[in-house]
């Protein structure tokens, strides 16, 4: 997998919004395209996102959207990974999580921090992302009901990172 930070073009910020919105995670958060464009391009300038490639094709395949500092103005936060249907099932979710936990060791200027802690929120209803998550070490620190929309519950979780520990 290739990584490519997102390039603050309207033409990328675009791509970036068709991606999540071919996943059911857009689907189910972001009422339409133009809603979630909106956010990409008033999200905080900490934010940083990623275009994620295919090494052989190259082709767009998923994003990666994180705050290293975007729980309690502390921690990393990965606020979206999205995989493109067609794409699922063939390991970029996790190689978009190793990113994302490698990201977290190191601070907005690029300083190597010993440990810390990861935090993420996923749809209860998403079986498979918990799963993927628990296995990387993730646990429920708690539920929220109707977070982001009335009839859906958020689990969030999190995971002290370490250097040099999986």
């Amino acid at each position: 997998m290739i990584l490519k930070p997102v390039e603050e073009t309207e033409q990328d910020r675009n791509r970036f919004a068709q991606i999540i919105m071919s996943t059911t995670l857009g689907k189910t958060y972001y009422p339409n395209e133009a809603f979630l464009r909106h956010e990409i391009v008033n999200a905080p300038i900490e934010d940083e996102r990623f275009l994620l490639a295919d090494e052989e094709t190259n082709e767009n395949i998923g994003v990666l959207w994180i705050n290293r500092r975007g729980a309690f103005h502390s921690f990393p936060f990965l606020h979206v990974i999205a995989i493109r249907s067609e794409y699922q099932g063939r390991g970029y979710g996790r190689e978009a999580m190793k990113l994302f936990e490698e990201l977290c060791l190191e601070d907005t200027t690029g300083k190597k921090v010993m440990r810390t802690k990861a935090f993420l929120l996923v749809n209860c209803d998403n079986s498979v992302a918990i799963r993927m998550y628990e296995q990387f070490g993730y646990n429920c620190v708690g539920e929220i009901k109707g977070l982001f929309r009335k009839r859906t519950d958020e689990r969030i979780m999190m995971k002290e990172l370490r250097r040099g520990i999986q």
